[in-house]
């Protein structure tokens, strides 16, 4: 992914929808070193015109952290607006339920939490 972002794509294709599953890795948390790396390399800014967690922001993330906190972190990073319901079907550690939860625990209003287990995914997939 951040090669994608580095690379321009995001910028060459902004209307390329991209979903970044497991809570979208180690982005949220990386966000801020690619910002302070974009910040020291001319070279990079003239190709890139914005920071890449503005990019990155533009990703779709799923929610299946199975870990409360780093929901949290999640959250706050992608907003409800770019976040989705995900599981691990067909493997072993799949436990929807524990996503679900999470979600529950952490997304209190109910408007919010539709938004994640359904809205956004039926506006990513242009479902009705």
């Amino acid at each position: 992914m951040t090669r994608l972002v580095f690379g321009g794509i995001r910028e060459q294709f902004p209307a390329l929808k991209i979903v970044a599953t497991h809570g979208g890795g180690v982005l949220p948390y990386l966000a801020g070193r690619l910002d302070a790396a974009w910040r020291s390399d001319q070279e990079v800014q003239q190709r890139l015109p914005q920071a890449p967690s503005v990019y990155l922001k533009q990703l779709y993330m799923d929610a299946l952290v199975y870990y409360e906190p780093a929901l949290l972190v999640l959250l706050a990073f992608a907003g409800d607006d770019h976040l989705m319901f995900g599981t691990d079907h067909p493997f072993s550690i799949s436990d929807p339920q524990v996503n679900l939860d999470n979600i529950a625990q952490v997304v209190q209003n109910q408007a919010h939490q539709e938004v994640i287990l359904s809205g956004d995914a039926r506006k990513l997939f242009n479902l009705a």
